[in-house]
């Protein structure tokens, strides 16, 4: 196995170096942590036939190591596979082609940047609302009915005045309407929320 002068990059971060034929000649500390399996185990294997990836990962994987023999230099692509535990992993990938003077390909190196939790977090703030966000939303939509129920109020002292001309109380009528379809409106969009939740 090889040596890197940064070995250890954290949990999340995983080096690697790898022949032109695939087989993988050196991985960092963080193997067994980010693929759920040894480091020992990993050396010597190709990246395709490691771990367990997702079908579109699996082709994608297949096209990166291609490109990189036609001498073309891949940017990061994001990856999935499922872990050893089960659970889906994402790794963001991205390789460099190192050549030696000649301008021949001898390796491959690269960097696997564990990126599962951030997307998860990411995703659920898309996706979900969080119980601050909930609490958040009922804070604001009371503070909102307050305010729709005092126009609602001022509205129905003006309409009990006598002798109030025919379009003003057709404006008021339309008023009242629309503060009812917006107190509805925020009701069912809380609701929504809350069921997400």
């Amino acid at each position: 196995m090889g040596t890197c002068p940064v070995e250890n990059m954290g949990d999340h971060v995983l080096l690697f170096s790898q022949t032109t034929a695939g087989e993988i000649v050196y991985i960092s500390s963080s193997a067994e942590k980010i693929l759920g399996i040894p480091r020992e185990a990993v050396c010597g294997n190709s990246w395709i036939d490691l771990l367990q990836w997702t079908p579109f990962s699996a082709r994608l994987l297949e096209n990166i190591f291609g490109t990189i023999f036609c001498g073309m230099n891949e940017r990061p692509v994001e990856l999935s596979f499922f872990h050893s535990d089960g659970t889906e992993r994402i790794l963001e990938l991205a390789v460099q082609p190192v050549f030696d003077e000649a301008g021949i390909l001898i390796r491959i190196d690269g960097i696997a940047i564990d990126t599962t939790r951030r997307k998860h977090f990411r995703d659920l703030g898309k996706n979900s609302a969080n119980p601050q966000q909930i609490l958040f939303l009922s804070h604001f939509r009371n503070e909102i009915r307050t305010l729709l129920n005092c126009n609602a109020a001022v509205a129905e002292m003006v309409r009990a005045e006598p002798n109030l001309p025919e379009p003003v109380k057709e404006s008021l009528d339309v008023i009242t309407r629309s503060i009812d379809e917006m107190k509805n409106t925020m009701d069912d969009f809380y609701s929504l929320k809350e069921k997400s939740a």
